[in-house]
């Protein structure tokens, strides 16, 4: 099978999604992303194992990507959203990568364009989508780290006093000066450059992730996950760390099922090691372990670190796993567990909804059942709506007190741009947003509540 350079392959796919976009064709939209995202991940994953250059600089894919995700007609389509933000981050790391490596500069005007198109289009998005924001500000972070009109190469040699004849390149390019060959040596300066910011790690875990994903699966993998899954250098590292190997976790978890799924022999030895992979990355989450799984993700939570979102993309994939025979019943267990521990609205709902929407209702209310917190859980909730009702009260009847405080007086009829009155406008918005995230919280616990109450009014189906 012949694999199509990245230039050619844009030059095919560019053309198709934009006719797709122009006639409002969702789905061919999303079929295009699919092929360049997948175009995006071989095109890392050779760079990683051979180094090639002079090559094409994919910006064409990055610039159409981020015009249709701003376009009015995709703002409501979300999996068309994530998918093209998905494109947007692989390849937004990769100009950055061939940037650097090819000392090439970028027009300040392109820089700036995406930067403020990218910031509009996060600045809209609603909370649950949270695999797009996050892929969204991947790609400002390596947009932003892109600096036009200095040749990172150049910069260094100037300051060695050492002349850049492609046969000192060449013999140096793994020394002391540093030169950015290929994308280990790229990442190393990235992490020297930017210590204090959570981006290099994340692009570093991305980009290893990626590789181990999409190259041919080997024993070492399990070592290799066990290795990064480490509980402490999780937390220490932050959400954007956790959410992004959440993700890649699952993307393994799906793939060494197809593996495990196509083996004749499945229980021969040699093939034992996928099923360990397996159940390394599925594991049961305790909260003494100091690795985690997909499964500790759902749970992970730290002191004054929330990790909601982390939570969030995790349920998300387990409920997606549930569908499968092997994945159901732990699924179901965490989530399970997950809607009667979970503190966070935003999760809180989402579980709601799967409990509403489940094939698998039986396995549900068996998991709840085994938990034997519902009564508990009852009283919890009910104390829990009653205090939110009395701050939504209270919120309600401050906000009116201001409002009766910004009616202009006589003497404040020609002074509308006062102090006084714009202080009181703030102050009007920051209670309309609490005012918000209150009734947003209600209603998840109000959902939660008539789930308990069901449970509670019926016979435990694990005894039935």
């Amino acid at each position: 099978m012949i694999t199509l350079d990245l230039k050619t392959q844009s030059q095919i796919i560019i053309p198709k999604m934009q006719r797709s976009w122009k006639h409002s064709n969702f789905t061919g939209i999303e079929e295009c992303a699919h092929a360049l995202i997948q175009a995006g991940n071989q095109f890392i994953c050779k760079q990683f194992n051979k180094w090639e250059a002079d090559i094409f600089i994919p910006l064409p894919i990055l610039l159409c990507a981020v015009e249709i995700m701003a376009s009015d007609t995709i703002q409501f389509c979300d999996t068309t959203k994530l998918l093209l933000s998905k494109v947007c981050s692989i390849f937004s790391e990769i100009i950055l990568l061939l940037t650097r490596t090819e000392r090439r500069h970028i027009y300040p005007s392109t820089r700036d364009n995406l930067i403020k198109q990218l910031g509009c289009i996060q600045s809209y998005l609603p909370k649950k989508e949270v695999s797009t924001y996050f892929e969204i500000e991947c790609s400002l972070e390596a947009v932003k780290a892109i600096e036009p009109g200095k040749g990172v190469v150049t910069e260094i040699a100037k300051k060695q006093g050492t002349a850049l004849t492609s046969g000192s390149i060449t013999a140096i390019a793994e020394g002391t000066l540093g030169f950015i060959t290929g994308p280990v040596t790229f990442l190393n300066k990235l992490h020297s450059e930017m210590q204090k910011s959570w981006y290099p790690p994340v692009l570093d875990i991305k980009w290893k992730l990626t590789c181990l994903a999409h190259s041919p699966i080997r024993p070492d993998f399990e070592q290799k996950i066990y290795d990064l899954g480490d509980r402490k250098k999780i937390i220490d590292k932050g959400e954007h760390f956790s959410f992004c190997l959440t993700g890649m976790c699952a993307d393994l978890l799906e793939k060494v099922n197809i593996e495990i799924g196509s083996l004749k022999e499945p229980s021969d030895p040699n093939n034992m090691w996928l099923h360990k992979l397996s159940d390394l990355l599925f594991k049961e989450f305790k909260e003494t372990d100091t690795h985690l799984g997909l499964r500790g993700y759902a749970c992970l939570n730290a002191p004054q670190k929330d990790f909601w979102k982390t939570r969030y993309l995790a349920v998300q994939h387990l409920n997606t796993l549930s569908d499968q025979d092997a994945f159901r019943e732990l699924s179901i267990t965490t989530l399970a567990k997950r809607l009667m521990d979970e503190e966070n609205p935003t999760v809180i709902t989402l579980l709601n909804t799967m409990y509403d929407k489940t094939k698998y209702q039986k396995t549900w209310d068996t998991c709840l059942y085994q938990q034997g917190v519902l009564t508990g859980s009852k009283t919890s909730n009910q104390e829990k709506i009653q205090q939110i009702q009395l701050h939504i009260k209270d919120k309600i009847d401050e906000k009116n007190h201001k409002q009766l405080l910004s009616r202009p007086s006589k003497l404040q009829v020609n002074d509308g741009n006062s102090r006084d009155s714009k202080k009181i406008k703030e102050d009007l918005d920051k209670l309309d947003e609490n005012i918000e995230n209150l009734e947003v919280e209600l209603e998840a616990l109000t959902g939660r509540l008539k789930i308990i109450n069901q449970l509670i009014a019926e016979p435990d189906p694990h005894n039935s």
